[in-house]
């Protein structure tokens, strides 16, 4: 396994960043709240209950790197920024694996069985981008800008 790596976001919407990141925690609230309910329903499965409130809780030192530059590009209105957060070795294989909890919970939040929203199209399209970034850097590729889809 790696030894860590830093991610390089380049180009990122900062309000668009923050409502993700916003997005996200409402999911991850949802999915950790049901978990102690012992007479609710399995709302999204252990897997994806372990994968996105367990490994997600892994990864907290890096999305708040991410959650503070882009409140700090928002805060001095900026359109972009750069944003660069460091992995560990320890928290490459939680974040892969959140993102896999974050995909089944947003699928049930589309579908109407969780109470939290679900990704809006353009945060969907940024969360991808992502994870696509994160697997690309990891490889060693270098960093691209975010491009919206159709801007």
């Amino acid at each position: 396994m790696t030894e860590g790596f830093t991610l390089h976001l380049r180009a990122v919407p900062p309000t668009l960043m923050l409502g993700l990141l916003d997005t996200l925690d409402g999911l991850h609230r949802e999915v950790q709240v049901a978990a102690l309910d012992d007479d609710g329903a399995d709302l999204v499965g252990q897997a994806t209950h372990d994968a996105l409130v367990g490994d997600r809780e892994r990864v907290e030192g890096p999305r708040n790197a991410i959650l503070d530059q882009a409140s700090k590009a928002r805060d001095a209105g900026l359109d972009r920024v750069d944003i660069t957060a460091h992995y560990n070795g320890a928290e490459v294989m939680p974040f892969l694996s959140a993102r896999v909890g974050v995909q089944s919970a947003d699928a049930a939040a589309q579908r109407g069985e969780l109470l939290a929203s679900p990704m809006t199209a353009g945060q969907r399209a940024l969360w991808t981008w992502v994870g696509s970034e994160f697997e690309a850097q990891l490889a060693g590729r270098p960093p691209t800008p975010y491009a919206p889809v159709g801007g």
